[in-house]
């Protein structure tokens, strides 16, 4: 029998969701389980190149609007979305595109397309498919409320009603919180499973790491981490200013900021520096925060115009967090916020403790509650299917 094999469809709009992709490829891959990546643009796949993963892209359809500070432009995103929900042509097209990559998976993993939720309006079995739908708690909540204040009330529960209805047809789900211990499986039903957000294996020490950059032990390290919807200059030479004038060295990432003298647009082993600096510096995804809260580094939230950002920062505790809002405050306010992050932290880099062991049973979480999944999905296959499916 060939291995099983998963196919994993995330969406480009958040590199968080490739990170995800990425790492869950490498993980169920030394269980001999294939992972075929599809993304939603070249730049998602370039993304995933520069880790080491290869991916296929869905002929671009749909994505989300974003102005050059992360904010989230809700009317274009709408206009997109429904547009492409609403054309025959492109939803064929996708359709056509993905089925040859989904038939004979033993699962299929939607991190986050609107295609495959909605692929029981289209009337499609989502559960025959092998669907599970991966999501952020908060960023399901935000897609729940995205008509709220700005519809009928009745408009806005049917909106909710059906997302539901159309998440449940679907075969499975995976739910990822910042309420949930890292290694926690959490059962909220025979095929839905709630887990911490994972994050990247730590390879190396944090005394290599900073060797590496040619940073000293009593050097002050900030990571900087701005995602491709950060393009604006005037950011990046903001947080340059404001850090180098408290003392920091900087490793800076962006793709937004390509060109910019200092900054990288890929950083492949971004969470070992982060886990040897002084201090994290990015937009408060559930990416970023789980390292922040896993490793103890002090953090410095970039907030935007993200309903769900807002809310993660909410669910973080024991982790030394301080804000910053570009679009509304001034040079002050973010010296204010790094003077107090710094007041706050009681430990350098080298004094707090390996979160290699904690990373560990992370991974060990996202293996044993995907496993399980596709366990389930080969168990109800009739064994005719099964034979077909992992023929050679």
């Amino acid at each position: 029998m060939s291995r099983q094999r998963v196919m994993w469809l995330a969406v480009a709009d958040g590199r968080g969701h490739l990170m995800r992709a990425h790492l869950m490829r490498q993980l169920l891959g030394r269980q001999g389980v294939q992972v075929d990546v599809v993304t939603t643009s070249p730049e998602g796949a370039r993304f995933l190149e520069a880790l080491g993963t290869p991916s296929r892209v869905l002929a671009p359809g749909f994505r989300i609007v974003y102005d050059a500070q992360q904010n989230l432009a809700r009317r274009d995103t709408e206009r997109l979305v429904l547009r492409y929900l609403l054309s025959p042509r492109r939803i064929q097209s996708d359709l056509r595109n993905l089925q040859p990559l989904m038939e004979g998976a033993d699962l299929v993993v939607n991190d986050f397309h609107p295609l495959l939720l909605a692929l029981p309006m289209l009337g499609l079995d989502a559960y025959e498919s092998r669907i599970v739908h991966l999501y952020g708690q908060n960023l399901w909540g935000a897609f729940e409320e995205h008509l709220h204040g700005r519809a009928p009330v009745l408009v806005e529960k049917l909106f909710q009603q059906r997302a539901r209805r159309l998440r449940s047809l679907a075969f499975g789900t995976v739910e990822h919180s910042l309420e949930v211990n890292p290694g926690t499986v959490e059962r909220q039903g025979a095929r839905a499973v709630r887990l911490a957000p994972i994050v990247p294996a730590l390879s190396a020490r944090p005394e290599a790491v900073r060797s590496r950059l040619g940073v000293g032990r009593d050097e002050r390290l900030a990571t900087v981490y701005l995602n491709p919807y950060f393009r604006s200059p005037a950011l990046g030479e903001r947080l340059e200013r404001a850090l180098r004038a408290r003392g920091y060295r900087l490793h800076a990432v962006g793709e937004g900021m390509q060109g910019r003298p200092g900054w990288r647009a890929y950083e492949p082993h971004l969470a070992e520096v982060a886990a040897a600096s002084d201090l994290l510096v990015a937009a408060p995804g559930m990416g970023s925060l789980g390292q922040a809260r896993l490793f103890g580094v002090p953090y410095l939230a970039l907030c935007t115009d993200q309903p769900e950002q807002a809310q993660n920062l909410t669910q973080l505790e024991g982790t030394v967090v301080r804000t910053f809002r570009p679009a509304v405050e001034d040079d002050d306010a973010l010296t204010g916020s790094l003077v107090a992050l710094e007041h706050g932290s009681r430990q350098r880099w080298h004094e707090r403790p390996s979160p290699v062991a904690a990373v560990e049973r992370l991974h060990a979480s996202w293996v044993r509650a995907l496993t399980g999944l596709i366990a389930a999905s080969v168990a109800e296959r009739p064994h005719s299917t099964q034979e077909l499916a992992h023929a050679s």
